[in-house]
């Protein structure tokens, strides 16, 4: 592929920048101008930065994967006889295309609190704690976030418990004037 003159001149410009300011932090790391200690309070903004979408994400994937899943498998389930593990598994993939599509705005509603992400040095960005902090963070929060979108569970329990209950005083009925229809007096 060849380039044209005014590609070459901004692709030149461009490399020229690039390489100052990877002299520039060279120098500050030789000098020790900027520590590639990671400080405590870092970590903490680290660990909002990543855990707290992940609540979120994890809010709407497990409501929305129940809540579908349930869906699915009163309806389509009944129709077509699938299991309630496939019911489960398509409820999963209507709330992953979900969870895709709502990304964005999760972090953008995140945002408004002012969790920002912090500027770390490319060292500082690789060190293990760092790395530790980001999957800590994101682990718990998309825990407690799973945990949390388990709400509609308490809906769908009533329901089934109030079904249960027909079931069973249905059956008691029945069984309950099958035996006083067979027993007869000689």
């Amino acid at each position: 592929m060849q380039l044209n003159a005014t590609a070459r001149k901004l692709m030149f410009e461009q490399l020229q920048s690039m390489q100052s300011i990877a002299t520039a932090e060279s120098q500050e790391t030789t000098t020790g101008a900027q520590s590639a200690k990671v400080t405590g309070a870092q970590l903490y903004r680290i660990f909002l930065f990543n855990g707290l979408p992940f609540i979120g994400f994890g809010i709407l994937d497990n409501g929305i994967m129940i809540a579908a899943g349930e869906y699915i498998d009163i309806t389509i389930g009944v129709t077509l006889g699938i299991s309630t593990m496939a019911a489960a598994a398509l409820g999963n993939l209507v709330s992953d295309v979900c969870g895709i599509g709502m990304a964005g705005y999760v972090e953008l509603f995140v945002a408004r609190f002012g969790v920002t992400p912090i500027e770390l040095t490319a060292e500082q960005t690789l060190s293990q704690g760092v790395r530790w902090t980001v999957a800590l963070g994101r682990a718990l929060g998309i825990s407690i976030g799973c945990i949390i979108g388990m709400f509609p569970l308490l809906f769908f329990k009533k329901e089934e418990k109030e079904q249960d209950g027909e079931n069973k005083t249905t059956t008691n009925t029945s069984s309950d004037t099958s035996n006083k229809t067979t027993t007869t007096k000689p």
